[in-house]
């Protein structure tokens, strides 16, 4: 089976189908690698996501102008939920920078990566996914997970629970609904024919909208052209590209074909579970290899109730 809408022909089968939303997850680990350590560098993470929106929105524009069938641009409500996604997907990542910069690296991340539970639950009250022992179980390890790394003690996380808690919980609610948008076009036969690269497209013109008007609202207020400070930096271009050129390949290739492949063997609330699993895993590595976060035993708790809560979601029956 190939998804037609693809521009890029996707080899169906569940297989296939994790495989690529396993990958895609590992791949999210930069964003939050990024978002947590450009501040440090100060380098701005605001300008990294226009400059970024600004190289995906132009490859995809290529891209599309470049096919001798253009590929279809589906309906009003997969055009705004794509947009919508890069508008709030940028507000969320700013807000995780910001806690990021003021608490422990690993337990926002995986606090933020819980909001998984809301395109679960949109699935199960409106699509007709099916509530199964082992999903309602995952739902309320996920919640508990939640609650442990919200209930960590500030000597064991680094930073006052008051400067990043409220930011993180913001992030998380955020987080959640730009999922439910993301997830929803692939609950619909029709809306599955929309290619990757015109999905990539409306949510980099997204994010482009809201940072342009922010950085140019920067400028003003401060008089100052953040831009020309930071495209010196090597350090910029660096995370840029590292974004980038993952990010393409994920968007391109794996994230919505592997969606539309779940979703059409009716297992499309599954998708975002399994990509969050897998980049909790991939950041919980770096925050603990890396940056050297020392956690408690309340933390590990935690990270292993999500984990074991995603993967409850992901049982079929």
């Amino acid at each position: 089976m190939t998804l037609t809408g693809a521009v890029f022909t996707f080899p169906g089968g569940l297989a296939a189908g994790f495989a690529a939303l396993i990958t895609t997850g590992l791949s999210w680990s930069l964003v939050g690698i990024v978002m947590g350590g450009a501040p440090r560098r100060n380098v701005d993470t605001g300008l990294v996501q226009f400059a970024g929106a600004i190289v995906t929105l132009t490859i995809s524009i290529i891209t599309v102008f470049s096919l001798k069938n253009a590929p279809e641009w589906g309906n009003t409500l997969p055009v705004l939920c794509y947009f919508f996604t890069g508008v709030i997907n940028y507000t969320m990542l700013q807000l995780m920078s910001l806690a990021m910069q003021k608490g422990p690296n690993g337990v926002i991340w995986g606090m933020i990566q819980s909001g998984t539970v809301c395109p679960f639950l949109m699935g199960v009250i409106f699509f007709d996914v099916s509530p199964t022992v082992w999903r309602l179980t995952g739902l309320v390890m996920l919640i508990a997970a939640l609650f442990a790394f919200g209930s960590t003690k500030p000597e064991s996380g680094g930073g006052a629970k008051k400067q990043w808690l409220p930011l993180t919980l913001l992030a998380f609610c955020m987080c959640g609904f730009q999922q439910c948008l993301t997830s929803m076009p692939s609950y619909f036969e029709d809306f599955r024919t929309m290619s990757p690269v015109v999905r990539a497209l409306l949510v980099a013109t997204g994010t482009l909208t809201v940072s342009l008007t922010v950085l140019l609202v920067k400028c003003y207020r401060f008089r100052t052209n953040i831009f020309r400070e930071q495209v010196k930096k090597t350090d910029f271009w660096r995370y840029v590209i590292m974004l980038q050129f993952f990010g393409l390949i994920a968007a391109y290739f794996l994230t919505y074909n592997g969606m539309d492949t779940l979703a059409e063997a009716g297992m499309g609330a599954v998708s975002y579970p399994l990509m969050v699993a897998s980049c909790i895993v991939g950041f919980s590595f770096y925050s603990i290899v890396w940056l050297r976060e020392k956690n408690c035993w309340q933390q590990y708790l935690a990270f292993a109730m999500c984990l074991s809560g995603i993967i409850c979601l992901c049982i079929v029956y």
